[in-house]
């Protein structure tokens, strides 16, 4: 990929005419009262980002706020902070001169409120004025984009550092420093805080951003490997030559209640020679799992490990119990237990399912394996739901490097109907019906109309689980249940 490519884009429904628009902008820009205001909350993620070096748009009428990163996690989280003042989300080449990996820029709504942050720049350079609240998500922000990491007496001694080259930026930083409670020292062209320091701070702006994680890491051994999995996934994200569109869960004006996690399981002192227990590593696992929002593969669990108190190692797991088979009963249900189950539960249960299963691996086959499991396991309908089709799980865990070796054998799995086909079909029928409600017959009686051929009921039912959830996953109501 060599051009810019959006990923992800912002809300399109206007909240006061509950109408949607090709450009949510423009129909602002022509009804100023239906454009909502900026929260407190967001005010505070676009003051922590200028500190951290990103600027103002100013090529239109109304301004926008714009950051880049090489990190597309963090991209991400704060495209999610933002909320609906979110626009859009590109992938970008890199620039010449830094390197070979792809960046990511996020760029807000064109806003008015965003117009007391240009006088800030004079010819291209930053004079942040004294005097205002750094609150606790405008240092948090500020700390993960520009805070750096270093070490000293022996690489055992951590300190964090800010580059303030030029005058202004040296003055200002030196302020909201101080102003955070610190004292810091300059030298070489940067400020430094102490491992002390540090670590107080991070009680203040809470636990690790997405992207970010090493940032927190208070060891050495912990930072390098954190930093040595984040070289892995830019390398892996520079030659991913499709990337594809991300749905984010943008939050409606009013309805957003910030949370920071808490730091201190990370600032927690643990006893090293704990003796582990199968239950302390079930228990350990579920914790890691809540702390995560992908598959837990051993080097996610590593990841957040130093954000749990007494957890062990991977490779004590896996000596003492097996890894994945300790994941998978960590993944099961007592009966009665109906809260929503997580992408690491889903993925664990693929992962062992596929490991004792031969290939092809079908939703029959799947369904027969988790109802001879004692625990509860999610269904194949509830993985269709979450991943979009069957074959796309299997794709998705592959990618993430949960069915190892297999991948070969998924990747050359071929459809007869590519779900975008399936679901094409499935819309085209509900079009076809006046409430947009789709039965099972009626979907049949409008697939005999059609001049050329259409998936049948039965395909879809085997792709997506049941009828009622490939009818919902297009929008549409599936009306009565009892075709599935």
């Amino acid at each position: 990929m060599t051009d810019r490519h959006k990923l992800a884009e912002g809300i399109s429904t206007c909240f006061e005419c509950d109408e949607h628009y090709k450009s949510i902008s423009r129909h602002w820009a022509h009804k100023p009262n239906h454009r909502p205001e900026m929260t407190q909350h967001q005010h505070e993620i676009i003051f922590g980002l200028i500190l951290g070096g990103a600027s103002v748009d100013t090529r239109n009428k109304t301004p926008a706020f714009k950051f880049r990163t090489q990190y597309r996690d963090f991209a991400l989280y704060v495209a999610e902070q933002l909320g609906w003042l979110f626009g859009s989300l590109h992938r970008v080449p890199p620039m010449a001169g830094r390197g070979t990996h792809h960046a990511y820029t996020v760029r807000t709504r064109p806003h008015p409120e965003i117009e007391r942050y240009v006088p800030w720049w004079d010819e291209g350079t930053l004079y942040v004025p004294e005097g205002r609240a750094i609150r606790r998500w405008t240092a948090r922000i500020w700390y993960a984009k520009a805070a750096q990491v270093g070490w000293s007496g022996n690489h055992n001694s951590r300190e964090s550092r800010f580059s303030a080259a030029n005058e202004p930026r040296r003055s200002w930083m030196q302020y909201y420093l101080r102003e955070l409670g610190y004292e810091p020292t300059y030298r070489e062209g940067e400020w430094f805080i102490t491992s002390t320091a540090t670590r107080d701070l991070f009680g203040y702006i809470g636990g690790p951003v997405p992207g970010m994680e090493h940032k927190w890491a208070l060891d050495r051994e912990t930072y390098d490997a954190i930093r040595d999995e984040h070289r892995e996934e830019l390398e892996r994200l520079s030659h991913w030559t499709d990337e594809p569109k991300v749905e984010l869960s943008l939050y409606r004006p009013g309805t957003h209640q910030p949370e920071i996690p808490s730091a201190e399981p990370l600032l927690a002192q643990s006893d090293p020679g704990k003796q582990f227990s199968r239950v302390d590593c079930l228990r350990a696992i579920r914790k890691a799992g809540e702390l995560v929002s992908e598959p837990l593969t051993t080097t996610v669990y590593e990841r957040v490990r130093p954000l749990m108190v007494d957890a062990p190692s991977t490779s004590l797991i896996s000596e003492r119990f097996g890894w994945r088979e300790l994941l998978f009963e960590a993944a099961g249900r007592p009966e009665g237990n109906k809260a929503k189950w997580s992408e690491w539960e889903c993925a664990a249960a693929i992962a062992q399912f596929a490991a004792q299963t031969e290939q092809p691996w079908t939703i029959v086959k799947y369904n027969a394996f988790i109802s001879d499991c004692e625990q509860r396991y999610p269904a194949a309908h509830t993985i269709v739901q979450r991943y979009g089709g069957w074959i796309a799980a299997l794709k998705h865990l592959a990618a993430a490097g949960i069915l190892h070796e297999e991948l070969d054998q998924v990747r050359r799995h071929q459809q007869k109907w590519p779900d975008t086909e399936i679901k094409a079909a499935i819309r085209e029928a509900l079009e076809d019906q006046e409430d947009n409600t789709l039965v099972g017959e009626d979907y049949d009686e409008w697939r005999s109309r059609q001049p050329s051929p259409r998936p049948s009921r039965r395909t879809i039912i085997r792709r997506y689980g049941r009828w009622s959830d490939a009818v919902r996953l297009v929008g549409g109501n599936p009306g009565r249940q009892d075709d599935e």
